[in-house]
C-alpha cells in the first residue's frame, strides 16, 4: 500500500512537469527567449508609450503697441542762395509725423539779437516765415521746437543754420536841406522839423537829432523820414539844436546850408 502511494506521487510530479513544459514551449516547437517578457497580449496590463515626445514650441510674446508718432522738426533753411541786408528773406521749416490739424511751436534765435517765438508748423503744414537783417555779417540761427497746447514737437537736437548776410547796394543819396524850430502853445515846448530831398523814391537819411539839452534821438533810414517832426519840452535857457548824419543804414546823407545848428532861447 505504501509503495503504491509513493508510485502515484511520482507520477503526479512527472505529469505536472510535463504540463509546465508544454505551456512554456510554443506550438511550432521553437524555444522562447527566456530573457524576454511578452506582455502585449495580456489584458489590463499597462503598456508604456515608447514614441518620443515632441517638444512644445515656445509661445511668441504679444507685440507691444506701436508708439504714438511724435512730430519732429528735422530741418530749417533759407529759400534764397544769397541773403542781403535790408531785403526780406524766407526760412522754411520741415519735419516728420505732422498729422492733420497738428502744430509745432518753437523759437528761432537769429543771431542778430532778435528772436522769433511762434509756430513752426500750423494746422498740419510746416510754415515759411519772413525775416529781414539790418546789418551785414556772419550769423548762426538756432531753431528749438517746443510743445504748445498739448501738441508734442521735438527734434534730435536744436537745428542750426549758419549763413552770411551781405551788404546791400547803397541807397540813393539824400540831403537834409532845412532845420526849423517853431514855438508851441506851451511856452517851453518847441516843434523841431527837418526837411530833406533825395534823388530817388527810396532815398532816405539816418541821423541823430541833438536837442541841445543833453538829450538826443536817433532816426533810422526809411523812404519816409521818421522823426521829421519832433516835440520837445525845455527848461528855461538857451539851446542849440544840431543834426548829425549817421549813415548807419547803408544810406548816404548830407546836410544842406540851412540844416546847420539852430539856436533859440526858452523863457
Amino acid at each position: 500500500m505504501k509503495r503504491s502511494l509513493i508510485y502515484l506521487s511520482a507520477l503526479a510530479v512527472i505529469a505536472l512537469n510535463t504540463q509546465a513544459f508544454a505551456i512554456d514551449k510554443p506550438a511550432d516547437g521553437k524555444q522562447r527567449d527566456s530573457g524576454a517578457v511578452n506582455n502585449s497580449n495580456v489584458p489590463g496590463l499597462f503598456k508604456p508609450n515608447m514614441t518620443p515626445a515632441t517638444p512644445s514650441k515656445p509661445q511668441t510674446p504679444a507685440s507691444a503697441p506701436a508708439p504714438f508718432p511724435v512730430t519732429k522738426l528735422t530741418s530749417a533753411k533759407f529759400l534764397v542762395a544769397e541773403i542781403v541786408a535790408l531785403d526780406s528773406v524766407q526760412m522754411k521749416f520741415d519735419g516728420i509725423n505732422l498729422g492733420a490739424g497738428k502744430v509745432c511751436g518753437g523759437k528761432v534765435t537769429w543771431g542778430d539779437g532778435t528772436v522769433f517765438d511762434n509756430m513752426l508748423a500750423d494746422n498740419g503744414a510746416w510754415r515759411t516765415i519772413d525775416k529781414t537783417f539790418a546789418k551785414a555779417g556772419s550769423y548762426v540761427a538756432i531753431v528749438t521746437p517746443a510743445s504748445y497746447g498739448g501738441n508734442p514737437c521735438t527734434s534730435d537736437a536744436p537745428v542750426t543754420v549758419a549763413f552770411t548776410v551781405k551788404p546791400p547796394k547803397p541807397l540813393p543819396p539824400s540831403m537834409m536841406t532845412k532845420l526849423v524850430v517853431t514855438p508851441m502853445l506851451d511856452p517851453k515846448a518847441r516843434l523841431i522839423s527837418t526837411k530833406w530831398v533825395g534823388s530817388g523814391a527810396n532815398s532816405s537819411c539816418s541821423y541823430t537829432l541833438h536837442f541841445g539839452d543833453g538829450t538826443s534821438k536817433q532816426t533810422g533810414a526809411a523812404a519816409k523820414q521818421p522823426g521829421s517832426d519832433e516835440q520837445h519840452v525845455y527848461a528855461s535857457g538857451t539851446y542849440s539844436v544840431i543834426i548829425t548824419p549817421s549813415n548807419a543804414d547803408y544810406d548816404s546823407c548830407s546836410l544842406g546850408p540851412d540844416a546847420g545848428p539852430k539856436t533859440f532861447t526858452v523863457q
